[in-house]
């Protein structure tokens, strides 16, 4: 079955765009701007490195920053030896939020041409997360023809030498890649219910009103991650806390 490049990877940039943002943990908020297949403005750009994936779909992905984000990362307390794995976790944070793919080998490249690379592949498109309107980093993530290889350079990247002055290896097996998530924070949500207001009625609010929401009594809560559908629940009392009790885990975004 033919798969829908711009279904299965673009149309995800923005999700892939959140989970970067989301696994660093800066001190500073970063917005997600809207995809866009127009060359990104780089006049922010200090580092970057490039990413090829295959699976579902195959492409290379560049995440670039600024020097700044660049230099929190590696004098964070994880203390990462260099650039590929400061930014490892945001790259596969991205990968696992764009779909079926694995990651193949990441390098260190000049932000300029990591990007012409992508932007050159069939399907491409690129995001900007700024700061209080400030550019400070990129997503660009293209996917190649099926049935063809975005990695063909893949053997001369591997030999590639980075800013560091040293190759490059692949990055690690799945398992090992998947180990690097396991200290992200993520922001986890539950929704007991929805309703929809007028504006009028937003200002009648005073202490004491009830408000009504669309779910009945007893049904189950909804537990969301980062803004994605993750399990139903039952809400319980965790030591004069609220907690959620799973009661069903979600297979897909349709709830079932």
């Amino acid at each position: 079955m033919a798969i829908d490049l711009a279904t299965s990877v673009t149309a995800q940039l923005s999700a892939a765009a959140s989970a970067v943002a989301g696994s660093w943990g800066l001190s500073d908020t970063l917005t997600v701007g809207e995809p866009t297949s127009a060359q990104p403005d780089l006049s922010f750009a200090g580092q970057a490195v490039l990413v090829e994936f295959s699976g579902r779909a195959s492409g290379k992905l560049a995440l670039i920053v600024d020097d700044e984000i660049a230099q929190q990362l590696l004098d964070s307390p994880a203390a990462p030896p260099d650039l590929i794995a400061a930014l490892g976790p945001a790259a596969t944070a991205a990968c696992l939020a764009i779909g079926e793919v694995s990651i193949g080998s990441t390098t260190v490249a000049n932000p300029a041409s990591a990007m012409q690379q992508v932007l050159a592949l069939h399907d491409a498109a690129s995001v900007t997360l700024t700061d209080e309107g400030e550019a400070r980093a990129a997503l660009v993530v293209g996917a190649a023809p099926l049935g063809s290889v975005a990695g063909s350079t893949s053997a001369t990247m591997r030999g590639a030498v980075p800013a560091q002055g040293r190759p490059v290896d692949p990055i690690e097996p799945p398992a090992h890649r998947l180990d690097l998530l396991r200290g992200v924070q993520m922001q986890a949500t539950v929704e007991l219910g929805r309703t929809q207001m007028t504006i009028n009625d937003l200002l009648a609010l005073r202490s004491g009103a009830v408000i009504e929401l669309d779910r009945a009594a007893g049904a189950p809560a909804d537990l969301y991650v980062n803004g994605r559908l993750i399990a139903h629940g039952e809400v319980v009392v965790v030591d004069e806390n609220y907690g959620l009790r799973i009661l069903q885990v979600v297979a897909d975004e349709t709830g079932r």
